[in-house]
């Protein structure tokens, strides 16, 4: 019989290995434990595609607030080139 394989914890906060959510979105597996330390996460935003994710809030709410684009980037056009669109 195979067995099932334990889920990671990742914890996330200013003074832990992990800084931002969108770090631990990047490492996760499908099936692991998120927790992340209460806070405002300024200019994140995390984007999780695995499965059956754990994802809580140590001592209150974490809230991550994505930065819009500035005045300056709107007015050039720049609004966040995606990876995709690079020059290479």
């Amino acid at each position: 019989m195979h067995e099932a394989a334990q889920p990671t914890v990742l914890r996330v906060g200013a003074k832990r290995e992990l800084r931002r959510p969108s770090a631990a979105a990047q490492i996760a597996r499908d099936g692991d434990v998120i927790e992340i330390d209460a806070g405002v996460y300024d200019g994140d935003a995390a984007v999780w595609r695995q499965h059956r994710l754990t994802i809580r809030g140590l001592g209150g709410r974490a809230h991550l607030r994505a930065t819009a684009p500035t005045r300056k980037a709107r007015r050039s056009g720049r609004q966040g080139k995606r990876h995709h669109d690079r020059e290479r």
